[in-house]
């Protein structure tokens, strides 16, 4: 066989090969990130919460770590539905309102455990791999007291309606796997019941229902797609 017979053969077995690959990578780039059937995201999250007035004292609230667990269902190409819970306890101290720009004296302190649980959608915008979101959601807040200092003093959990709304962006290193980013307001929290009492004299107050406070989380999970 002569030389320029063998380069022949050679030259059409590489183009053989070339073009076998063409339905593979013209597969590759077009790869759907995000858009499996499911999505689980467990995440970490910072939860914040401004504080609560009442007429004679302040429930001054501490932010602290938090965590959760995101369930999307796909409904739509870039539209899903979700199911997400997240929690944390917090500490809070009760301090005692004299008036604007006076000394506040700590009454009482405890802990509080937040759990929301709730039910929304979000909407992505088009991406390929990296994809902006907006949510929202509604469901119950579940708030419970821990044990108080002041021996005469009970706490009681409370369950109240809740609604939520925030933002962020997925990004996918591969079609099923990807980092979620996104902050996210809660809101109302309300704790009702209980009384807070003070002094050598027996004074005291009572906690009224229905006071709101703003809630929320700056939260990153990791992304497991499920499903085509």
């Amino acid at each position: 066989m002569h030389v320029r017979q063998v380069r022949f053969l050679l030259g059409g077995a590489l183009a053989a090969l070339l073009l076998s690959t063409l339905p593979a990578s013209a597969q590759m780039s077009a790869k759907r990130y995000g858009e499996s059937k499911f999505e689980i995201t467990p995440q970490a999250s910072y939860f914040f919460s401004t504080d609560i007035a009442f007429s004679k004292a302040d429930l001054n609230i501490k932010d602290g770590a938090g965590y959760g667990l995101t369930l999307g269902i796909k409904v739509q190409r870039d539209l899903q539905v979700e199911l997400f819970w997240v929690g944390t306890t917090l500490s809070t101290e009760l301090l005692e309102y004299k008036g604007p720009g006076l000394p506040q004296n700590k009454i009482d302190e405890f802990d509080v455990g937040v759990n929301y649980f709730m039910l929304g959608a979000t909407q992505m915008l088009k991406g390929r791999n990296i994809k902006p979101f907006g949510t929202f959601a509604v469901g119950a807040a579940w708030m419970s007291p821990g044990q108080s200092k002041q021996a005469n003093v009970t706490l009681e959990d409370e369950v109240r309606f809740a609604v939520g709304f925030g933002a962020g962006v997925k990004i996918f290193f591969t079609e099923n796997v990807g980092l979620r980013l996104h902050g996210r307001l809660l809101m109302p929290l309300v704790f009702t019941g209980g009384g807070f009492y003070f002094g050598t004299g027996g004074a005291g107050f009572g906690v009224s229902s229905g006071i709101p406070a703003l809630q929320g989380d700056l939260s990153a999970g990791l992304i497991i797609g499920l499903g085509d």
